[in-house]
């Protein structure tokens, strides 16, 4: 009797043993990643975030379900069965009845302006953010180089809506890793600068640049108002100004931002390209940009994803060079406490090409943030 009881209550520990499992998160239309989704454990007050392909790892439990959250996609709930079953998680875009009437730039315009408003009064200075941040580029999906860094910013004041802020920026760490097979010196530049950047909402920061854009109301599920935008027809870019397109996500009832998504169209891509073709110094010929960020209930940036995607001028090997950077907030109402050095964040210069400091400490910190809510 004693064996019996003694073999069942290690059969029962044993499926009470947490287990740790990785599991990849996919559109089930285009079979891409869906990246930093929220992985809630429903019950409780636990969570993790997916990383920027979309992977999570969680200590899985006999009897816990998961909640897994994106903006734009249907939520899904799987029970521990479920989630231990070996194949990726497929996830569906939320069902988008497109409103046909084009409404006019002034109204879109206030409905977007009323959004920003009210993210914008959610902000309250000083706000302290530790920003993790990963830069990297790649040449035919080979990494040539790739920084990360840990970045602490105090936001001293917030501007007028969509005008940015001021603040001080500290580096707590970076980290560089050169690809050994290619030289230091292969990348010339980076277009992507380090930095915080809260109370930047696109829209407001330019009426000239906003009555050049037309644009188009969705309505979804009844919980989020989708306002998508892109150039006037009748824009004709010059120089350096040029227009994206994208999509503003909002909450119905509160009215505050989750997402902004911006792209370059077909037609502002040739037209940059032109340009290069035309300019002795300029090299890059881009194929692709891109932009994503999702936004706290707070107001404050969670997560920012930039793309660019370019062939250099003279290239006759039609080589694709695709440049990331990806970034991880997180934010306190007072200053955290850090026993690391920190030295000032040169804003004007890309990470890759600044000089590396870190502590033994600096990976774990960063894996620890980076993948963090």
């Amino acid at each position: 009797m004693k064996t019996t009881l003694l073999v069942l209550c290690v059969f029962l520990s044993f499926f009470s043993i947490a287990q740790p499992v990785s599991k990849k998160l996919v559109d089930r239309e285009t079979g891409s990643s869906v990246p930093f989704a929220n992985v809630s454990f429903v019950g409780n007050n636990g969570g993790i975030m997916a990383d920027e392909d979309g992977v999570f790892t969680v200590s899985a439990k006999v009897g816990q379900r998961y909640r897994i959250t994106q903006v734009g996609y249907c939520t899904i709930e799987l029970s521990y069965e479920q989630l231990m079953e070996p194949k990726e998680i497929l996830m569906d875009e939320v069902n988008i009845e497109i409103n046909p009437v084009i409404v006019s730039a002034d109204a879109a315009r206030r409905d977007i302006l009323r959004a920003i408003d009210s993210t914008y009064k959610l902000l309250k200075a000083p706000l302290f953010l530790t920003c993790y941040q990963q830069d990297r580029v790649e040449v035919n999906n080979q990494m040539v180089v790739e920084a990360k860094a840990i970045i602490a910013a105090k936001i001293i004041t917030i501007l007028s809506p969509s005008k940015g802020n001021s603040g001080s920026y500290k580096l707590e760490g970076l980290s560089v890793a050169h690809s050994p097979n290619f030289p230091v010196d292969t990348v010339s530049t980076f277009r992507f600068l380090p930095g915080v950047y809260v109370n930047s909402f696109l829209v407001g920061a330019s009426k000239k640049d906003d009555s050049n854009l037309v644009y188009s109301y969705l309505n979804v599920n009844d919980s989020i108002i989708v306002i998508s935008f892109r150039p006037k027809k009748s824009f004709i870019p010059s120089g350096h100004s040029i227009l994206t397109s994208g999509r503003f996500f909002i909450d119905k009832k509160s009215w505050r931002m989750l997402r902004i998504d911006t792209e370059l169209s077909n037609s502002m891509l040739s037209y940059m390209r032109e340009s290069v073709a035309n300019r002795k110094k300029a090299k890059e010929y881009y194929l692709d940009y891109s932009t994503s960020t999702t936004y706290s209930n707070l107001g404050i940036p969670v997560t920012a994803k930039r793309l660019m995607a370019y062939s250099l001028k003279g290239d006759s090997t039609n080589a694709r060079w695709v440049c990331t950077s990806y970034q991880v907030f997180s934010n306190s109402r007072e200053q955290p406490k850090t026993t690391s050095e920190k030295k000032k964040l040169n804003k004007y210069k890309a990470l890759i090409f600044q000089t590396a400091s870190t502590t033994p400490e600096f990976e774990f910190q960063f894996i620890k943030g980076f993948k963090a809510e």
